[in-house]
């Protein structure tokens, strides 16, 4: 495992709790203490963590110091004042897309309590993941992930867009799109272009099964 994997998987066993570069090393037996400091600093720019000023869960000094979790959330809300946008770290599932898209099905018709099946809308060029017998409730699903786990995705964010713009042309009371495997993906996409959605929802959806609404 690489030593970034370590300290994300660390922090993510210890939430809301803070722990300072040197107490990282310590802990985690990394050497120098510049490469915990680097590795950091990067995982902080992606967005996997959240380093600022705050008191070490470990030697109990107040510096600059790395958490994960409800500590990631409030960060979060002070910096964009979104305070239901959730960061999380690299993906884990262990889904194809095509399993991916089959839970989502039996999971959405659980949640909105309408079975739904895949299907081809009447003048639709294409077949969409989730569609009740009357048509009034629509949706797809997606299975992506950042580029390289770390980038932007151009492509898959032109490709959520062109998902959006069919969904909103669907006459039906309710669109969405559900999401899974990479959460950091919905999340960067509606934090660009959220403003620009009208009627479609925005669902992520965990291997456990927990669904959650992210617009």
């Amino acid at each position: 495992m690489a030593n970034a994997d370590v300290i994300l998987e660390y922090l993510k066993k210890n939430p809301q709790k803070a722990f300072c570069d040197d107490c990282l090393s310590d802990r985690l037996h990394i050497q120098p203490r510049q490469q915990v400091n680097q590795i950091c600093n990067r995982l902080s720019e992606q967005g996997y963590i959240v380093r600022e000023d705050a008191q070490c869960a470990s030697c109990s000094s107040y510096k600059k110091a790395n958490s994960f979790g409800p500590v990631t959330e409030k960060s979060l809300e002070r910096k964009t004042g979104q305070s239901d946008v959730r960061l999380r770290g690299p993906s884990t599932s262990t889904m194809t897309w095509k399993e991916f898209e089959d839970f989502a099905r039996r999971r959405m018709s659980e949640f909105f309590q309408v079975q739904l099946s895949e299907r081809q809308l009447p003048g639709f060029p294409k077949r969409f993941d989730m569609v009740s017998s009357d048509e009034r409730t629509v949706g797809d699903a997606k299975f992506l992930t950042l580029v390289r786990g770390e980038r932007l995705p151009p492509a898959k964010f032109m490709e959520i867009a062109s998902h959006v713009w069919l969904l909103e042309r669907a006459s039906a009371s309710r669109r969405f799109l559900v999401f899974g495997n990479q959460r950091r993906v919905p999340e960067w996409w509606l934090e660009k272009y959220g403003m620009l959605v009208q009627n479609v929802e925005f669902y992520f959806l965990d291997e456990t099964g927990k669904v959650e609404k992210l617009k």
